[in-house]
């Protein structure tokens, strides 16, 4: 063995500087032109400078310029441990620093020790795939400005944390020019931003501005439609336009329940229900039924016994245990309970309808009682004429015409006063004279006056009285005439 001392020159002049270099050979039989050098063992390298190895100039600001490829088998350290500075250089862009290896699909990977278990790497790409994995414990954390942005735990909960700005806005897409924000932000909808956001708890969905929120369209144009199911209660603000039909088990409304047009409330199982009165084309009413009801008869029911309703030119209420209570069939009206009047007011007309039975129809009757003339002091034997003095209503009603008169005679004698009537109608007269006999004369005294006439047309009537035989009036005389109309033809 023998120990020499070597000097390297740099190919830079004062470039570097070897102190001393210790090595210790181990020298096999020589050849005729070298000596092979079966191993060199180099103790330190100290440096003053710079060192190049493949180099033909410097490299500014480092110890160490290698050119070409560097096969490194162990650690490297750089500045052991303090800290330092990996660093890619070159002076224009295009300049990548490569990490090449790995298999023949696979690139190599870095890997990140803390206490001595893996706890991260990146790289093993792949044509498909680049990996950036967390492990043992760790989470991935992304930062801006020193602040943490986003974290990726290590049970795959990601959160984003960066205050009023924690959201991601994508787009624009290439079709539309549109964007989507989705976080935890204030209002950040727009001009062709929709958003997807939650401010105090509450979550916030808004398209863009002035434009449609769908749900489940292009579901439904691929003839998929989706089910939108909604648990809890559901406000609206503003109108609600509803293309197709609308199932629930219960409506409620604040307000009215308002149908557009000619609509109504259907009841879909059995194909009746109720609408307007103006579109079933009715003259009077509010409401109409729909369809035909349950055994062709239409009408409204009452707690399952008593139904009002109809079927061609009957009309009535029905009681479902006794049968009719009431019912109208044509003009004529049954009545099958017992009628009980319990408060009538006193008609205050002139002229009354009495209702009477015909056998067992309820029918009007020509009833009424009139004074139609009266006074004290009247000379009525010259004639006194009553206008419109009573209507009758039909031909049957006998008519009685009754009062009181007063006059003396010349003598003893008979007088005679008449009652005439006359239609207005027919134009025809009818004349019941009364005729009073008195046996002292110049004396005035008092008679009735009673007549009772059938037959008679209907329409209105004068009433006429008058004196044709023996009558001396004056003022100091009287007259007093009553009508009545009479609810009976006969006895």
């Amino acid at each position: 063995m023998a120990v020499n001392f070597l000097t390297l020159r740099s190919a830079v002049a004062n470039d570097m500087a070897v102190q001393h270099l210790t090595y210790s050979t181990m020298v096999g039989h020589p050849t005729a032109s070298h000596q092979t050098v079966q191993a060199i063992v180099a103790s330190s390298i100290m440096t003053m400078g710079h060192v190049g190895i493949g180099a033909t100039t410097a490299l500014s600001g480092t110890a160490l310029n290698v050119v070409g490829s560097t096969i490194i088998s162990g650690n490297v350290i750089i500045n052991n441990g303090v800290g330092g500075t990996l660093t890619k250089t070159g002076s224009t862009t295009g300049y990548y620093g490569t990490f090449t290896g790995g298999t023949a699909s696979n690139s190599p990977y870095l890997e990140f020790f803390a206490s001595g278990t893996r706890r991260g790497y990146f790289g093993n790409v792949s044509l498909t795939r680049y990996e950036m994995f967390a492990e043992n414990g760790a989470s991935i954390i992304f930062g801006t400005a020193g602040s943490t942005r986003m974290t990726i735990g290590a049970d795959g909960t990601s959160t984003h944390t960066s205050g009023d700005s924690s959201y991601i806005k994508y787009g624009p897409n290439s079709t539309w020019s549109s964007y989507l924000v989705i976080g935890a932000t204030p209002d950040r909808a727009g001009a062709s931003t929709a958003q997807v956001i939650t401010t105090n708890g509450n979550l916030h969905l808004d398209a863009g501005n002035s434009s449609d929120i769908y749900y489940g369209l292009y579901a439904t144009q691929r003839a998929t439609p989706n089910a939108h199911r909604f648990s809890g209660q559901v406000f609206i603000s503003g109108d609600t336009t509803v293309n197709s039909g609308l199932t629930g088990s219960e409506v409620y409304t604040n307000g009215w329940f308002r149908v557009n047009g000619g609509g109504g409330v259907h009841w879909q199982t059995y194909g009746r229900g109720i609408y307007s009165a103006d579109s079933a084309g009715a003259s009077y009413g509010n409401v109409s039924v729909y369809g035909t009801g349950i055994n062709t008869w239409n009408g409204y029911d009452i707690n399952g016994r008593y139904t009002f309703m109809a079927n061609g030119d009957t009309v009535g209420v029905h009681d479902r245990n006794n049968s009719w209570v009431w019912r109208n069939v044509n003009t004529v009206m049954y009545i099958n309970k017992t009628l009980v009047l319990e408060s009538v007011a006193q008609n205050s007309d002139y002229y009354s309808q009495v209702a009477v039975l015909n056998g067992s129809t309820l029918q009007k009757s020509q009833c009424m009682m009139r004074e139609i003339y009266f006074s004290n002091n009247v000379a009525w034997s010259g004639g006194i004429n009553i206008t419109y003095a009573f209507y009758h209503y039909n031909t049957i009603s006998p008519v009685q015409i009754y009062g009181k008169c007063s006059g003396y005679y010349s003598g003893s004698g008979m007088m005679q006063t008449t009652i005439r009537l006359y239609s207005q109608s027919t134009g025809n007269y009818y004349s019941y004279p009364l005729n009073s006999f008195v046996n002292v004369g110049g004396n005035h005294f008092t008679v009735p006056l009673n007549v009772i006439s059938n037959g008679l047309p209907t329409g209105w009537f004068d009433v006429y009285v008058y004196s044709t035989s023996g009558w001396i009036t004056d003022g100091n005389d009287q007259l007093t005439v009553c009508v009545q109309i009479l609810p009976v033809r006969d006895f």
